[in-house]
């Protein structure tokens, strides 16, 4: 299911310049999905105090957002100590 995604992952990781376009682009992304899940946060949260009935389906992209941003921040870590260790080797 997931081998096309990652085979591209394995891509970038082998290639150094790849590689650093990745990390600042998975950055970028991650950021901004941080601040979308933390926005739909907030508003689930007043969705919930008020009683409103749309809480559940915020709640439900809330969840979905999360597991976006921590997927990203999973990647930029992992290219991250995949750079460093290739640094450290060729040194």
């Amino acid at each position: 299911m997931f081998k096309k995604s990652d085979l591209e992952f394995a891509v970038y990781a082998a290639d150094p310049e790849r590689r650093q376009r990745a990390i600042s682009s998975y950055r970028l992304t991650r950021d901004v999905l941080f601040c979308c899940a933390a926005l739909i946060s907030i508003i689930d949260l007043a969705e919930m105090i008020y009683g409103h009935s749309a809480a559940a389906g915020l709640g439900m992209g809330c969840v979905i957002q999360w597991i976006l941003v921590s997927k990203f921040d999973a990647d930029v870590r992992l290219l991250t100590v995949v750079d460093q260790l290739s640094a450290n080797k060729t040194e």
